[in-house]
């Protein structure tokens, strides 16, 4: 062998420094790859090749490139995907006449494949659990082979490795999203299902070395049990399996699956095995050298596992090179062996990768103890490789010895600049489950905050390591290890007043399109977009030099205006990666726990969880590949939830990730049985258009006409009738019609049914459009069905057809205002125009329905792209006057005295109100707003005219007719309620205590409130928030408060309203 290169993967540098020492002592001339800032294992090697970047560490085509050019005649691929890859050794051998160390490209399909694995555990007489056998992508093949096995189960990526691709699913519910989350982390995006074995299991795993003609021999077991995400954290040997009669039927199962494929090198064949009933199935095969080889070498003194695989690759003999190693496997080794894994973890922030400069390391020495590692001083973390810094591996005669050492060894670790594992290593080690041997697959998930508090006692009693020359590393996304981590897309308002004349303020805006080179506080470059006062936006490059010393002393990340981690109301992304999926938006309500979003780490996809409940409300949107750790949104002036996207337009962002997701979905569609009957159908459309329809007036009854069987339908019928009853359940509060409700009515609420439909519904809609598959997400937050469903049906009136009717009409208006209230709400731009050939409006007629509905459309006219391009600060300029026309146009597309349905009438006055503080709050963004405004829209006070308005407008309206509206009205009723607060709390007294001819802005708030709580999900999640925020900002304002102000009869002349009131 006359040259060997390291291809180093996306593992750390410990494993090709290993590789290469091992290759320099049989005297193989050597080559490794290297990229920038990526160099601390080429020293290692006889020659370094330079790499334009670290992908190219999988790029097969320019490893063959490489290869060829350098005259290689053998490559060692450590261990990450490429180790496992049988198109990379099929490749080097057929085009670079270059042989992957490993066990051939044949072997390589049969086990690096999972489910080709399992096949063969089972043609070689080995156990396994029950599974489906054939790879899908279709969510209904695991749902049926759920049913048959039960829950839970666990589903795994066919191709995965190192914990990737592997979710396990206790209940239905969650089977959609955990599968879709173990495709994207597979390469073929095919995944398979297993019946989960979880309480009372250990992983064990079998070392063998085969030299490819029928010679296998076992090098014992190995125990990886304390885990986290299917990710090892601490292995030892032997295992704590003690029924040895049992370990050896193990080991002998693993060599009977090798011998089948006349195995070849380095193998690891892993078995869940219980630990106190005689029962064992198969796992999977890792057919390459694993990270914790350590652990065998250590039980051998001598023992070279890498030196001894190369030798293997040479021709050597096997019975040779293990002469010294016992062959029966129920004898275990003399010594015990463990290894503790050191990365750049946090294990508080859910296991998530710390990046930055490593500025001091520590590490234990002694007998007994052996250290593989990387670490050099300035080595940075990025996200480029695996998290693994260092390998502390530890063997004595005896566990308790091995225990002890271990703590000492551990004591003896410290590595500053990043957070890593080390309080949870010594947490666990310290735990009494662990030093009796009683810690199964899923102990360490659920003991984690015990471990963790236990690992910072011990960690905060040690002695402080001494102070290092180097600073704290930073956040390691930028030129300067201190710059703030300026991104494409951050904007500031730019507020200037002479000194003495603050009165005469001018604002200007300034956008940042590109950073060019960010050293900031010392040096900023970057092209920008730069609005002066009263000017249109002009493009420039900016060039920022610090000309003073103390500008230095800004390190700090954490107080970027894109969030702040000591804010609790801010979600903190808590480590770098790529955003994968955004599951929140703006105006959103969520819950403690929620998943608000996915980020992709080390293709381990990671689940951003919420710290509090509270209301989404801001975006920020950039373009980067990676996302910092702690970077979010900026602050904002409601209680929310933040969040981040580094990937440009969150829907841009989306469909481009579902296009390249993998296969497409299996055609394959069958409708569930009884999910919907015709009870439930009828009893919906009654309710619609009983009380929806004059709102709503899209959909006919023809249209949801189904001859009494819904089976039989068109799959575009079916859709469109699954998402509408999904809509009435999830949307109002009301669920399908049961045999006991001989009358017809609808019961409470079912989430768990309403989901169902929604699942049937997106399913449906697979199968009858070629369209993007949408997010269960982004239809249960639609703002009605007719956004995927409705839509879809009706598409031929909007796409090329020029005739009009009166279903095009209203269809292409409702979508209209439905736009342009999301657009208003979630920040999102216009994608629905109005042009010259736009359905007219006037051919609605002038019935009673359609007048209310004409009302509602006049109404948004004016929110056109450029009210939105301001909203949204894409745009800038706008004059006072345009604001005020605004502002009196919505005041006078509604009134009261309106001849049209209670049901209108309560959307119609309540879109009104809320669309002016809408341009109230665009008013105040721009700068407009004072205390001494010639035009009340413009005063600083006007939220609480707005309030007293619709108190006025609504008092007397029929309960029944609020509360049969779904989330919209009250989402509406909330913002106007949120603002008014903050009004109050800044409104001078004299002027908050209205004079006694009025009643005053509590009594408004008050009677806000009481709508909020009446109306569906109101009370539960929209009312809690308002009343924290009162009592944060307006302690006693509303102490005692009573829900009951009688308040129609107070206002039967509303044009002369009757004293003040108070609350009782």
């Amino acid at each position: 062998m006359n040259g060997i290169i390291s291809s180093r993967e996306e593992v750390t540098g410990e494993i090709a420094i290993r590789i290469l020492s091992s290759a320099r002592e049989l005297n193989i001339e050597t080559y490794t790859l290297y990229s920038p800032g990526d160099t601390s294992h080429s020293q290692h090697s006889t020659y370094s090749l330079p790499i334009p970047s670290a992908s190219t560490y999988l790029d097969i085509p320019a490893l063959v490139t490489l290869v060829k050019a350098n005259n290689i005649d053998a490559i060692h691929p450590g261990y990450g995907f490429l180790s496992e890859s049988a198109e990379f050794a099929h490749r080097l051998w057929t085009e670079a006449n270059a042989v992957v160390i490993g066990p051939g490209w044949e072997t390589l399909a049969r086990t690096g494949d999972k489910l080709a694995a399992r096949q063969l555990a089972e043609e070689s007489a080995v156990p396994v659990l029950p599974g489906i056998h054939t790879p899908t992508n279709n969510v209904e093949d695991l749902r049926r082979f759920a049913k048959q096995v039960g829950w839970p189960i666990i589903i795994k990526a066919v191709d995965g490795g190192g914990g990737r691709g592997i979710r396990i699913v206790r209940e239905e519910a969650g089977l959609a999203d955990l599968m879709e989350r173990a495709m994207r982390e597979s390469p073929q995006g095919l995944v398979f299902g297993e019946k989960a074995a979880i309480d009372g299991f250990r992983h064990i795993e079998v070392q063998i070395v085969g030299d490819g003609h029928g010679n296998v021999r076992h090098l014992w077991e190995r125990e990886c049990s304390v885990q986290r995400r299917f990710q090892k954290v601490v292995e030892f040997a032997p295992s704590s399996i003690r029924n040895r009669e049992l370990v050896g039927r193990v080991i002998d199962a693993a060599m009977r699956m090798a011998r089948r494929v006349d195995y070849l090198s380095l193998g690891t064949f892993e078995f869940l095995v219980h630990s106190s009933k005689p029962e064992f199935y198969f796992l999977e095969v890792n057919p390459r050298l694993q990270v914790e080889h350590t652990i065998t070498e250590s039980l051998c003194p001598g023992l070279d596992l890498v030196k001894i695989q190369l030798q293997v690759a040479m021709g050597q003999s096997l019975e040779k090179l293990l002469s010294h190693i016992p062959r029966d496997p129920r004898i275990p080794p003399a010594l015990n062996s463990m290894q503790l894994r050191i990365t750049s973890e946090d294990a508080s922030a859910d296991w998530s990768l710390s990046i930055g400069k490593i500025v001091l390391f520590t590490l234990p020495v002694g007998n007994g103890v052996r250290v593989d590692t990387h670490i050099v001083p300035g080595l940075v973390v990025k996200t480029d490789f695996d998290s693994l810094l260092a390998k502390v591996i530890i063997t004595t005669s005896g566990w308790e010895n091995m225990i002890a050492k271990a703590k000492r060894a551990l004591e003896d670790t410290n590595i500053g600049g990043v957070t890593t594992t080390l309080d949870a290593l010594r947490g666990i080690i310290s735990h009494p489950d662990f030093g009796a041997q009683n810690c199964d697959t899923q102990w360490l998930e659920k003991t984690l905050p015990q471990v963790l508090e236990t690992g910072k006692i011990i960690t905060a009693s040690l002695p402080k390591p001494a102070a290092s020359s180097t600073t704290s590393s930073g956040p390691g996304f930028s030129t300067a290890s201190t710059a703030v981590p300026f991104r494409k897309g951050d904007a500031w308002s730019i507020s200037l007043s002479p000194e003495g004349a603050e009165d005469e303020a001018s604002s200007a805006h300034l956008q940042l399109t590109k950073v060019l080179r960010n050293e900031f506080p010392t040096s900023l470059s970057a092209t920008i977009l730069f609005t002066p006062p009263s000017g249109t936006p002009q493009p420039y490059t900016m060039a920022l030099t610090s000309t003073t010393a103390s500008a230095r002393s800004l390190t700090s990340p954490s107080k970027h205006r894109r969030g702040d981690a000591s804010n609790p109301n801010h979600i903190i992304i808590p480590f770098p990666g790529q955003l994968v999926e955004i599951m929140v938006d703006i105006g959103d309500i969520i819950a403690k726990n929620d998943i608000v979003a996915v980020v992709k780490q080390m293709k381990m996809e990671l689940e951003i969880r919420a710290s509090r409940s509270g209301i989404v409300s801001w975006v920020y949107e950039g373009e980067e590949d990676d996302e910092p750790k702690g970077r979010q949104g900026r602050s904002a002036n409601v209680i929310s939830a933040l969040r981040a996207s580094q990937i440009g337009n969150i829907h841009g962002s989306i469909a481009q990730r579902d296009k390249n997701a993998g296969p497409p979905r299996s055609p394959k569609y069958h409708r569930t049985p009884g999910l919907l009957s015709s009870d439930t159908i009828d009893a919906c459309s009654n309710f619609f258009f009983a009380d929806f329809y004059s709102t709503l007036p899209v959909l006919q009854r023809e249209m949801l006409d189904y001859s009494g069987d819904v089976m039989n339908t068109t799959t575009e019928t079916y859709y469109l009738i699954v998402s509408f009853c999904a809509f009435i359940i999830i949307q109002t509060g009301t669920v399908h019609h049961t045999a006991s409700n001989t009358d017809g009515s609808l019961l409470q609420s079912d989430v768990g049914y309403g989901q169902a439909l929604i699942n049937e519904a997106l399913e449906a809609r697979r199968s009858a459009n070629p369209l993007i598959q949408p997010s269960v997400q982004a239809v249960s937050k639609a703002w009605f069905f007719l956004r995927e469903a409705t839509t879809l049906y009706m598409s031929g009136f909007l796409e090329g057809n020029t005739e009009t009717s009166l279903a095009s009409n209203q269809l292409f208006w409702l979508l209209l205002i439905t736009e342009r209230s999301y657009s208003i709400r979630k920040h999102r731009p216009l994608t629905l125009l109005l042009s010259s050939s736009s359905p007219d409006i006037a051919e609605l007629g002038e019935e009673t329905a359609a007048s209310g509905f004409v009302h509602l459309v006049n109404l948004f006219r004016p929110f056109d792209e450029l009210f939105i391009g301001l909203w949204n600060g894409t745009l800038s300029a706008c004059s006072v006057e345009w604001l005020v026309s605004l502002d009196e146009h919505v005041k006078n597309s509604a009134s009261p005295s309106l001849d049209i349905s209670d049901i209108q009438m309560v959307n119609l006055l309540v879109t009104q109100h809320w669309l002016r503080l809408i341009v109230w709050q665009l008013s105040n963004n721009l700068g407009f707003l004072s205390s001494v405004s010639t035009h009340e829209s413009l005063n600083f006070q006007y939220p609480i005219q707005i309030a007293r308005d619709l108190t006025i407008s609504t008092c007397r309206l029929p309960q029944q007719s609020m509360e049969i509206h779904g989330i919209g009205l009250v989402e509406k009723l909330f913002d106007i309620a949120y603002v008014l607060i903050d009004v109050i709390a800044y409104t001078p007294t004299s002027v908050a205590e209205i004079p006694i001819s009025d009643l005053g802005p509590k009594d408004y708030l008050t009677y806000i409130l009481s709508l909020v709580a009446k109306l569906r999900g109101g009370e539960d999640r929209f009312l809690p928030l308002l009343l924290e925020k009162n009592s944060q900002i307006l302690p006693n304002f509303l102490n005692p408060l009573t829900w009951s102000l009688p308040l129609a009869s107070l206002f039967e002349n509303p044009a002369s309203p009757p004293g003040k009131i108070s609350p009782d």
